[in-house]
């Protein structure tokens, strides 16, 4: 076979894909080429399989620790950057986006409980609006601040009293409302998960107490 290397053999080509599609070409065989698959050996017992460029983790990889956790998914500039899941021989697993070698975005935290975070981190921690179920049947959905519940949030007990309010450094505080399974309920204010202040106690049979409370 034939071919024909002239000059303009190879502009025909360049016209038919087009300028843009052409140079989108020479930049993912760049990036190809630039990237490489590598197994590497630690010192401490660890291992990484995967892409390296300029001698650095970049792009989709898998990090096993010498004590059986392990990273897979994707990397950049030598950290975890981007969609991964890391697990722990406890049970414990992380599963979502990393920023700079953090937990940030959404993402799901199992713990060794069996206990699950489903919602926003914020380096490293449970920050923003987020949902954690209990494996006793209680859960807790709202806001969260630096791994506490802190703001506007609904947390059901296992019992089925459901607790509608606010909270602060993982506690209620301010104004909230908990139903009881029976028919009653308080509507008032908290102060460190306690009932203080105003408040409302409505009983079953539609009778009130409305006064002041003081916690313990």
């Amino acid at each position: 076979m034939h071919w024909n290397t002239s000059s303009d053999c190879c502009w025909r080509h360049v016209r038919e894909i087009g300028f843009l599609g052409a140079f989108a070409l020479i930049l993912s065989l760049s990036s190809a080429l630039a990237q490489k698959t590598q197994t590497i050996s630690y010192k401490n017992g660890d291992t990484y399989m995967g892409s390296v460029r300029d001698d650095k983790r970049e792009g989709q990889g898998t990090y096993t620790f010498k004590d059986g956790a392990k990273y897979v998914g994707e990397w950049k500039n030598d950290k975890r950057e981007g969609q991964g899941m890391l697990t722990f021989p406890s049970g414990v697993q992380y599963s979502g986006e990393f920023a700079n070698d953090a937990f940030h975005g959404q993402g799901t935290y199992t713990f060794a409980n069996g206990d699950v975070y489903e919602g926003t981190w914020r380096k490293g921690k449970r920050h923003g609006q987020g949902t954690l179920t209990y494996t006793s049947g209680a859960s807790y959905v709202g806001e969260w601040a630096n791994d506490r519940r802190e703001g506007k949030g609904i947390y059901i007990f296992a019992d089925g009293k459901k607790h509608t309010g606010t909270w602060l450094n993982d506690k209620r505080e301010g104004k909230g409302t908990v139903e009881y399974p029976d028919g009653s309920r308080y509507a008032g204010n908290w102060q460190n998960d306690k009932r203080h202040g105003q408040g409302t106690w409505i009983f079953p049979d539609g009778s009130r107490y409305v006064g002041e409370w003081r916690s313990q």
